[in-house]
């Protein structure tokens, strides 16, 4: 069975601007989607790291997802959702992230989710800490769309179908453009040139 995940809004009845919850939908998928690429690229895959709708039940919105076949073979597909689950726990008593140190803290504790959810002879992960802050961001302005009382509910059934309730109240208050740019520093030199 190819890995698959869902992300499920339980919307409140009689909602005002019910459009919000079909864009939280649609950034939420997109956040995972680079959320999923940053996972691709911290091990060295070139590919492009996309979904394909399998399935859309009504009730609430429930979008079934799973990797592009022939980008993403299923051992790594496992390890991205199970690497995720585990960040968006570790997310759940969370209130907000807004300083590079804790970005930090949440990229290492991935490389080792990773690592730990990866087969052995596959490279060490290093995760793009300015790409998972943009990833983080997208998470977040999603969460922005939903309203108190709403949920959203993500599984996977590469984890026997373990759902948890994403913590919808979590925010991003940090500027991705303006994170992990490193430092610059200049020097001034007087070069002498013997020419002989």
């Amino acid at each position: 069975m190819n890995p698959e995940l869902s992300i499920k809004i339980d919307y409140l009845k009689d909602r005002h601007n019910p459009e919000e919850v079909f864009e939280a939908m649609a950034l939420y998928i997109n956040a995972y989607r680079d959320f999923g690429q940053v996972l691709s690229n911290s091990i060295g895959i070139k590919a492009d790291f996309n979904f394909q709708l399998n399935e859309i039940k009504s009730g609430s919105i429930l979008s079934k997802l799973s990797v592009i076949p022939g980008k993403i073979d299923e051992i790594l597909a496992n390890a991205f959702y199970n690497s995720g689950d585990e960040l968006f726990r570790e997310l759940t008593d969370i209130e907000t992230t807004d300083t590079e140190e804790q970005v930090e803290t949440l990229a290492v504790n991935l490389e080792t989710a990773l690592a730990k959810n990866l087969p052995q002879q596959i490279a060490d992960p290093n995760i793009d800490r300015q790409n998972l802050s943009f990833a983080l961001e997208k998470f977040s302005t999603a969460n922005q769309k939903i309203k108190p009382n709403e949920s959203v509910i993500i599984t996977s059934n590469s984890d026997n179908n373990q759902n948890f309730k994403f913590n919808t109240k979590w925010r991003f208050g940090g500027k991705p453009r303006e994170m992990f740019l490193g430092s610059t520093e200049s020097i001034e030199l007087n070069d002498k040139l013997y020419v002989t």
